[in-house]
């Protein structure tokens, strides 16, 4: 007899696959496309370097060309461009892009010195008429904070994948069960979308096959209910993978109480009860 929950994570399992297969037929049809491009240069003898993109970003390390300047070890400043960021590999850029989809990058011949100086996660932009995959840095290795600022960056909403929201934790072991009761705690005017995702570490640099125990479920809302989340629940921060993309997700353990119109940890309110019972 076929068990349902070895049924369900196969069902999960081929539906990766599925998505893997189509971004890997966009990536190959883009990159296909790049190469096709580069050899006619190379017969036309026009052949463009070779680039990479690193973002400028109002927080994290590199908040100017000055400072890649400095951490790539670059003899001089490079130039700022703009562009956009993309979705996926299949996205056409907008014709009027507004100001919260646009950013700044520049390039450098080398990206290695800058990843090894610094933590950080590629981001799809629009690069001479194709998606490519930008260095946003979030972290400076030499101060061992790479937990803390991811984490910091996506709950600022420094991370431009996250599109100005948070995942929070769909799980039975917790009290946000579900989207409905989500959308009951915390007064939104629908059940926000229900997804799946897999746990993650800092160390990984792709998304490994997931393991059984690592699936979980989560909804995305804006950053703004963030702070009412951690006003009504106890819980904690943790990676994720989601939609192939690591991120930072709330992970709620217990909700709190109410009392004198603040709201207390329910457990620890029952333990100093308890005490003072006692004394």
């Amino acid at each position: 007899m076929t068990n349902q929950k070895d049924l369900g994570y196969g069902w999960l399992a081929k539906a990766k696959f599925e998505q893997d297969k189509v971004l890997k037929e966009k990536s190959d049809s883009w990159k296909a496309a790049r190469w096709q491009a580069y050899w006619e240069d190379v017969r036309k003898g026009t052949v463009k370097r070779m680039v990479y993109l690193v973002l400028i970003t109002k927080s994290g390390p590199i908040t100017s060309p000055e400072k890649l300047q400095e951490i790539a070890g670059l003899t001089s400043p490079p130039e700022v461009y703009t562009t956009v960021k993309m979705k996926d590999f299949g996205q056409e850029p907008p014709a009027e892009p507004r100001e919260e989809e646009k950013v700044q990058y520049c390039t450098v011949g080398n990206l290695q010195a800058v990843k090894a100086a610094t933590y950080g996660v590629h981001q799809l932009v629009w690069f001479r008429d194709a998606p490519l995959g930008a260095w946003l840095a979030y972290s400076l290795k030499a101060d061992d904070r790479q937990w803390e600022d991811f984490r910091e960056a996506c709950r600022t909403g420094a991370i431009p994948y996250t599109y100005g929201t948070y995942s929070i934790i769909i799980s039975n072991a917790g009290p946000f069960t579900s989207p409905e009761k989500l959308q009951e705690i915390l007064g939104l005017s629908a059940p926000p979308e229900l997804k799946k995702a897999a746990r993650a570490e800092l160390s990984e640099d792709m998304r490994p096959w997931p393991k059984e125990g690592d699936l979980m479920q989560y909804c995305d809302v804006d950053l703004c209910y963030l702070d009412k989340v951690e006003e009504v629940s106890e819980g904690e921060d943790i990676l994720i993978w989601a939609n192939r993309k690591k991120r930072c997700g709330w992970l709620a353990h217990s909700l709190k109480s109410k009392l004198g119109g603040e709201y207390v940890d329910a457990s620890n309110g029952k333990e100093k009860a308890g005490e003072r019972r006692l004394r």
